[in-house]
């Protein structure tokens, strides 16, 4: 699995890694959570309009939260892109 990079989202308070998805064009978020890695969203069709899709537990946090976390995956995998994907391949 393709690791583009992680950050530190604020108000979750930890560190996120940001990975290729289960599927093309996904990607996914996770977190440690009770000593164990969890995902917290699946964000498919990258190359189009992102879709952002919350596990079970956190779809429930405030707005501000979820839009932290998913643009923070979306900067991460964009630097990723510009940094290893030729111009023809994107």
């Amino acid at each position: 699995m393709t690791v583009y990079g992680s950050y530190f989202a604020p108000l979750a308070q930890q560190t996120l890694t940001v990975s290729a998805g289960d599927r093309p064009d996904s990607l996914q978020v996770t977190a440690p959570w009770r000593d164990t890695i969890t995902v917290l969203c699946r964000i498919c069709d990258l190359s189009r309009l992102p879709n952002v899709r919350w596990a079970h537990g956190w779809v429930d946090n405030p707005p501000e939260w979820r839009s932290q976390i998913s643009h923070g995956a979306l900067q991460v995998y964009r630097q990723w892109a510009a940094d290893h994907l030729r111009e023809c391949d994107q």
